[in-house]
This record gives C-alpha cells, sequence and structure tokens, in this order.
C-alpha cells in the first residue's frame, strides 16, 4: 500500500478508509461534541434553575440532552466520511455479539441509568439507603451513582445495584424529614412535667414544623426508669442531624433544671435471700471442717516434737574397763627352748 493510496483513500468492503476521510470523522464528532456539552452547561447553569423543576428532574433532562447531542453526533459524523446508515447497521449488529459477552456488565449499568433517568425512583438530591450506606445523590451517571455520605465521603454505586437491588429514599414522596428522639428519666420525676417539657422544648424550635405538631409518646415503665419518645417533623431532611442535635442539648439543660442532683439509678436484685442462705451454711460447714483437721493434727504435732527414748547406758566405768582391756596386748607364749625346770632336783 503506497502513501498516495493512504492518503486518498482505499477500498475495503465498499467503504473509502482515508486519513482525509479520519480526519473529517474527527472534527466533526469533536464538534458534535463541544455542542452537546455546551447545550448542558447552559442547561444546568442558566435555563432550569429558573424552572421550577426539583433537582432531581433538572438532572435528568440534562442527562438526556447529553445522551441525545452524543447520538447526534456520532451520525453527523458518520454521514460527514459518506457512510450509509445500512452499512453503519451492520457494522452495529456484527458489534452487539461482542459487546453481549464481553462488555455485558457495563451495557447493563448504561442501561439501568436510563431507567433510573426515566423513571426517576431515585433523584439527584434524595436521601437513601443502599446497604448500610446512607447518604445524599449527588450524581447519577452513565454507568454509576454518586452518594455523598455525612462523612464527606463519595460512594460510587453501580446502576445496576439500584435497580435489581433494594434501596431505601426517604424523601421519596416529599422532602420532609422526621426527628426521633428517644429519652430515659428516672422514675422519681412525674411524667406530665417530662412530657410537658419535651413538646415545650420541641416547640420553641425554630426549625420544627408545628404542622404536624410534635408528639411525646411514653413508650415503657421500667423498675427504676420511664422511657419517652419525641417525634417532630422538619422542612428539609437534611438539617434533620442540626435539629436533633440542638434538641438534645435543649432537653439536657430542662432536665439539670427538673432534678439538679439526679443520681444514677442503682440496680436492686431481690429474691435471693435463699441463696444469701446457703451461701453462708457453706461457709459456717467449711469453717468447721478447717477447725476439725486443725484439732487433728495438734496431737500429732506434739507427738512428733517429744524426744525419742534414751538408750540404756553402761556404766562409765564397765566402758573403761572394756576399753583397757581392748587397749592391753596380748601375752607372749612360753619360749619353747626354754627348759622346764626340775623340781626333783631341787
Amino acid at each position: 500500500m503506497s502513501l498516495r493510496a493512504a492518503f486518498f483513500g482505499f477500498q475495503v468492503g465498499g467503504v473509502t478508509i482515508s486519513i482525509s476521510t479520519i480526519v473529517v470523522f474527527a472534527f466533526f464528532f469533536a464538534l458534535g461534541v463541544a455542542a452537546t456539552r455546551a447545550l448542558q452547561r447552559w442547561l444546568d447553569h442558566k435555563f432550569l434553575p429558573t424552572t421550577a423543576l426539583d433537582p432531581g428532574l433538572r438532572n435528568s433532562i440534562t442527562t438526556a440532552a447529553g445522551y441525545v447531542g452524543y447520538i447526534g453526533a456520532v451520525a453527523i459524523a458518520v454521514s460527514a466520511v459518506g457512510l450509509s446508515l445500512e452499512r453503519l447497521t451492520l457494522v452495529a449488529s456484527a458489534l452487539s455479539v461482542g459487546i453481549g459477552f464481553g462488555l455485558q456488565s457495563v451495557v447493563s449499568n448504561f442501561v439501568s441509568g436510563l431507567i433510573l433517568l426515566w423513571e426517576r425512583p431515585i433523584r439527584v438530591g434524595d436521601q437513601v439507603l443502599v446497604g448500610d450506606i446512607e447518604g445524599i445523590v449527588r450524581r447519577i451517571n452513565v454507568r454509576s451513582t454518586e452518594i455523598a455520605t455525612f462523612d464527606r465521603s463519595t460512594v460510587i454505586v453501580p446502576n445496576s445495584n439500584l435497580i435489581s437491588g433494594v434501596v431505601r429514599n426517604r424523601v421519596r414522596s416529599d422532602r420532609t424529614g422526621r426527628v426521633l428522639i428517644a429519652l430515659t428519666v428516672p422514675r422519681s420525676l412525674e411524667a406530665g412535667q417530662v412530657r410537658a417539657m419535651l413538646a415545650e422544648v420541641a416547640g420553641g424550635h425554630g426549625d420544627v414544623m408545628q404542622k404536624p405538631p410534635p408528639s411525646v409518646q411514653f413508650k415503657k415503665i421500667g423498675t427504676t426508669t420511664m422511657d419517652f419518645e419525641l417525634v417532630c417533623v422538619v422542612a428539609e431532611v437534611e438539617i434533620a442531624g442540626r435539629v436533633t442535635s440542638d434538641l438534645n442539648f435543649a432537653i439536657h439543660k430542662r432536665l439539670a433544671e427538673m432534678e439538679p442532683a439526679a443520681a444514677t439509678p442503682e440496680l436492686m436484685v431481690r429474691g435471693l435471700e435463699g441463696v444469701e442462705h446457703s451461701l453462708d451454711s457453706i461457709a459456717a460447714a467449711v469453717g468447721r471442717g478447717e477447725g476439725e483437721r486443725g484439732r487433728a493434727k495438734r496431737p500429732a504435732a506434739k507427738q512428733a516434737a517429744a524426744p525419742a527414748p534414751r538408750r540404756a547406758r553402761r556404766p562409765v566405768e564397765a566402758e573403761e574397763t572394756e576399753e583397757e582391756e581392748q587397749a592391753k596386748p596380748a601375752p607372749a607364749p612360753a619360749s619353747a627352748s626354754e627348759p622346764a625346770k626340775d623340781d626333783s632336783k631341787e
């Protein structure tokens, strides 16, 4: 293949491919993409904010305009290089097999994103709970959705998980938020005063809605405590955390005024007198056993400490006589050479 053929084009299956054709395709496609992004910025920053549409619907319109613009850019670029739609259809059908096997998850997330934009089960700005992740939806993209959690981190969730999984949307029907405060107080306080105090604190907060009015529920009576629950509604779900903190501070202050020296309730267990009596009996029996063993050891210790009987000693004189006799040398035998005396001669 010569340089001339590469520049001016060569035929492949009835389609002329050349450097000039590629340049023309890239130019028209880039022009269409730039126009699409300019249209999205205009819709997002200038036109849609002036309407009464909610942020979720505005995001859906902007995203849908981007999809239409990208498809239009591809169509214009293909038409500029002289490709017919029939041939493009054949190429797309050939690529669909590979896309179905190799890019199945990508296509699934893309289609799920289109469903989210069309059905709008969740919208930008909604507070959702996906598994153990709770946060505010910030953006719905082609493949995934961005959720901003309350610890200022961003979680990327694939769109297919939002369509096929279980998602809890706290603001699906309206934007109001619910504030729940559970309170445990000692039984020494009067229940009516506690109820009036909670209602007064909730009614005095500026962000708490008066329709429906705050409600106080008496949940449980314990052995030494009482459980109450304060339920109130705020206009925006995003301020529910701040309102909860403000109400907790106010309730703590009022409780300190109602009972300044409130002691921590002590837990008393009753009905264990039999167990205590059994333990005392066991301890007394163990003490008696140890005392008997101690008394039994004392005679044995005295016998062990008594001196052993002394052996009968012989008189000192007898012992000395025996020692002298043993020390004396044995008498020498009579000499055989000495003649015996003749008594007859004498």
